[in-house]
């Protein structure tokens, strides 16, 4: 939407995937509610400037939508009524945890120790996945690199900050406040993440006599 508006949003829906109702949930959670939709509306009524609003780091814009995403599917799963509603459930938060995992790892080995087609399959077939598959994942990989690593470390860095903070808080964490510190200053670096999140750390151990 519009900067100077709040009145009109949107999502459009590919028509040709809303017979998987798996993964209309999971895109619209990670593309419209909890996920980037809400972090832009919040951006633009917590009085950041415009160029915050639009400004987009993609470890932290994809790491927050894959966190949240996977908070959803961890309350259908503590929330289930049925064993089959558990079990489905279940399998779509280890479905969703585990995703980006095997791209981000591949993509460090490639553009960081220089990994060629034959170690990718050596890598693939040593863990179970298919290696006829390496050549596809390669030229995936280069062609956008770095791209799935951020969705991939991102959520992993949203989701140790926040397992780290709940271990120390107990008690007194509180999600609300925690996810509003996540979202405090837009899309920005993990640098400047970490530094925000220690100053709230500190701040609320201090409210709270936690040593």
């Amino acid at each position: 939407s519009a900067l100077d508006s709040t009145s009109a949003e949107k999502i459009t829906l590919n028509q040709l995937r809303l017979d998987d109702k798996n993964d209309t949930l999971s895109t619209l959670a990670h593309e419209g509610y909890p996920g980037h939709l809400y972090a832009y509306l919040y951006s633009k009524q917590a009085n950041l400037s415009n160029f915050m609003i639009v400004h987009s780091n993609t470890a932290h814009a994809e790491g927050w939508a894959t966190y949240v995403s996977l908070s959803l599917f961890k309350h259908l799963k503590e929330n289930a009524d049925t064993q089959l509603k558990k079990a489905l459930a279940n399998y779509l938060y280890a479905t969703e945890y585990s995703s980006f995992l095997l791209e981000t790892r591949i993509d460090v080995g490639i553009h960081y120790q220089g990994w060629k087609i034959s170690d990718v399959k050596s890598y693939l077939d040593g863990r179970g996945y298919n290696g006829d598959a390496a050549q596809e994942i390669y030229r995936l990989i280069i062609e956008q690199p770095t791209v799935y690593a951020a969705y991939g470390y991102g959520k992993y860095y949203f989701v140790h900050l926040h397992d780290e903070a709940q271990k120390i808080l107990g008690e007194h964490y509180n999600e609300i406040e925690f996810n509003a510190m996540l979202l405090s200053n837009g899309w920005t670096n993990l640098e400047l993440l970490q530094q925000t999140y220690e100053r709230y750390m500190a701040k609320t151990c201090h409210k709270y006599g936690i040593k």
